[in-house]
């Protein structure tokens, strides 16, 4: 997207949860909470950890409000610092 590619309402294919499945476990483990995966062709081709996109984009099109929901989600499942 940042780099000129358009945005469309498409349903998420079985191949797509496949690797959702095989990742999950992975980041999970290495304490990654809300990443981004560009699967292209049916492959992986990147994992977004620093700057995982699309909420705006799914916002728009589903007319949600999901980043709200996405930061009190992690708000709820991230350690809290005393020390910030």
């Amino acid at each position: 997207m940042a780099a000129g590619g358009s945005v469309a309402k498409i349903d998420i294919t079985a191949r797509e949860r496949e690797i959702c499945r095989m990742v999950a476990p992975i980041v999970k483990r290495d304490g990654l909470i809300f990443v981004g995966l560009d699967v292209i062709g049916g492959y992986l081709t990147e994992i977004n950890v620093t700057s995982p996109t699309g909420i705006r984009e799914i916002d728009r099109l589903n007319h949600l409000s999901l980043g709200q929901t996405v930061i009190q989600w992690i708000s709820q499942h991230i350690p809290q610092s005393s020390s910030i």
